[in-house]
């Protein structure tokens, strides 16, 4: 939690008001953030480090995926502590009675004045629009004292938490969860209490325009909120998952995860919008609200009209001053992970590094102290969420399917081929998009489709023949052979332990989630080793062809979990096939290692014990 789910999440709704902003919230959760976190947990899992050195493990071309996605969590901990000076502004003002408040007559004014806001000069723009005569400029460039005191401090605050490494921020936590959620049900409840409050409530969830959806601008905003607030792309999942066991449930974690920050922020989002029609504010009317303006409109507001206002102001800027250290070490424990992981980072304490990131991380971000830090929070955000955080996930997801161990797809259809289909699905996206923001969105679309739906007539024609069938329907002929191995065969190598592990999780009952999500962690870990083995007899211990064994695992829930590992393939040992794809092999010829080595005893259907 973070203030993705009490500041942003509400100001992106509020610009985009209305219940179908669900249905791109709702798809851009189940189909992207919880498989991408999922694949994200698996790397650090089986790497056992940032996602920098995870990437570089699974190919070492896709290195700079990783420092992208520290790249990315950084900047936004750059901005993002600035953001801290506001709340502190806020903390320190409720330290009188409720009648002195300061936003107590105008909130959009106070909130301008605590965030030194000077406003710029406008371009100015050609009687046509075409051109532009004079670009705006920010005359506010002097720094304000009180923030950055506020700033220096809240580095303090997270260069204590950094200090220790995971010892401290295990324990940080639980006081950065359990307290925003109960301040959380209690602004609820006044939010929706106060007059006129059904009118914000139904701007939230009480209309339906349906025009919006056929705009790019509630999709867009939609994935990068999703993305932001659940923390896909940031890399510190990774960072973090590198302290779990091997084995631990990734697919649990990502799916608990991704549907705690869902429904915590779309709670929460009632406060807020039971003040807004308090406040009696109404969406397209004026500029948009900045992306965590909306809660520093209303939920001062909602706390003054309280019962011993100044004491729940305080716990509650109190309460998102910890919302945001909570989110700020975070992103930069990703960055320090990796710097630790590296061979000369592995030279200094993680005490030494994290001080030193600190530092220079405290002194670039009294930029945003500003008079013109407003303006340039937001842009940067803008710039960072909608643009560079989406890329970023979508090369994790390219780079994890169609490039991820390549030269198996090129030595069955031949390189032509495999290019030639890339090209054209990677060209179409671009072609696509470059189209739809310059002439019109349908045709974007239209020739986009056009060029993938063509550059793969003509992969699929200029393919060899395979050598190695496709399963089942995929190699009853040739044509839909190659269409595997071009198309399909590519995303069913990590899809099958993320888009396919979690649909099958999700239909089947407890007892056989404990075994499906033990084959996951041996298979990530395995397929570490396997990348380099091009060879068909060493694949079939691949996670390709796990997909295909799920339903007959699912069958015998009844099995203990240790009966579903990959028996017969440490490491030391690949060449061998795996037991667990070839039913036809006895099953009292099984035997299994637990992660530490040791020779495990599994008794087999008869109940007779086989060792």
């Amino acid at each position: 939690m973070g203030f993705g789910n009490l500041l942003r999440f509400p100001s992106q709704v509020f610009n985009n008001n209305g219940i179908q902003w669900f249905i791109p919230y709702l798809m851009a959760v189940c189909l992207l953030a919880i498989p991408v976190l999922i694949l994200e947990v698996a790397i650090g899992q089986a790497y056992r480090s940032g996602c920098v050195i995870g990437y570089n493990g699974l190919d070492r071309r896709f290195t700079g995926v990783g420092f992208g996605m520290v790249c990315i969590g950084y900047a936004v901990a750059i901005y993002y502590i600035p953001i801290l000076s506001w709340v502190m502004v806020y903390f320190r003002s409720s330290f009188r009675s409720a009648n002195d408040f300061p936003w107590k007559d105008n909130p959009q004014e106070y909130f301008s004045h605590v965030v030194n806001q000077v406003p710029a000069i406008p371009a100015v723009y050609s009687d046509d629009g075409s051109r532009v005569l004079q670009y705006a400029s920010y005359p506010g460039v002097n720094l304000d004292g009180e923030l950055v005191g506020w700033v220096l401090f809240s580095w303090f605050i997270v260069w204590i938490c950094l200090y220790k490494g995971i010892a401290i921020t295990a324990r940080v936590v639980y006081i950065t969860i359990v307290l925003p959620i109960i301040m959380t049900v209690i602004l609820v409840g006044r939010g929706a209490s106060l007059p006129n409050a059904g009118r914000g409530i139904k701007l939230y969830f009480g209309e339906f325009n349906a025009d919006q959806l056929a705009a790019g601008k509630i999709w867009q905003a939609a994935t990068s909120q999703v993305f932001y607030s659940t923390g896909v792309g940031f890399g510190y999942y990774s960072a973090y998952a590198s302290y779990n066991s091997k084995f631990s449930d990734a697919v649990q974690d990502a799916m608990m995860i991704c549907s705690a920050n869902a429904l915590f922020e779309s709670f929460a989002a009632f406060a807020v919008f039971g003040v807004v029609g308090y406040l009696g504010l109404q969406p397209g009317v004026g500029d948009p609200v900045g992306t965590y303006t909306l809660g520093f409109y209303t939920l001062p507001s909602a706390i003054q009209e309280m019962p011993g206002a100044p004491f729940w102001s305080v716990l509650f800027f109190l309460t998102l001053f910890l919302l945001g250290i909570s989110s700020s070490y975070a992103l930069l424990d990703a960055m320090i992970t990796t710097i630790c992981d590296t061979h000369w980072g592995r030279k200094y304490k993680h005490s030494t590094i994290a001080t030193i990131i600190t530092i220079i991380s405290a002194l670039v971000s009294l930029f945003y102290s500003t008079g013109f830090g407003y303006e340039a929070t937001n842009a940067v955000d803008a710039q960072i969420s909608n643009i560079s955080l989406i890329f970023v996930v979508w090369a994790e997801c390219v780079c994890s399917t169609s490039f991820y161990r390549f030269v198996d797809v090129i030595g069955q259809v031949g390189a032509p081929s495999f290019w030639l289909y890339q090209c054209s699905y990677i060209g179409a996206q671009i072609i696509g998009n470059a189209i739809a923001h310059t002439v019109s969105d349908k045709i974007g679309a239209g020739v986009g489709f056009g060029v993938y739906i063509a550059g793969t007539i003509i992969a699929i024609l200029v393919a060899k023949d395979p050598t190695v069938p496709a399963p089942k329907f995929w190699g009853r002929n040739k044509i839909l052979n190659r269409v595997w191995w071009v198309g399909l065969y590519s995303v069913s190598i990590p899809l099958s332990s993320n888009i396919f592990i979690y649909l099958y999780y999700i239909g089947t009952p407890t007892c056989a989630r404990s075994q499906l999500c033990r084959v996951c962690g041996q298979a990530v870990a395995t397929t570490r080793l396997l990348g380099t083995h091009p060879s068909i007899l060493r694949r079939t211990c691949a996670l390709d062809h796990l997909l295909l064994r799920l339903p007959h695992v699912l069958r015998h829930t009844r099995r203990p979990p240790t009966d579903l590992r990959f028996h017969g393939c440490p490491s030391h040992r690949l060449s061998r096939p795996c037991r667990l794809h070839h039913p036809q092999e006895p099953q009292h010829l099984r035997t299994s290692r637990t992660p530490r080595g040791r020779k495990q005893t599994i008794r087999a259907p008869d109940g007779t014990r086989k060792g």
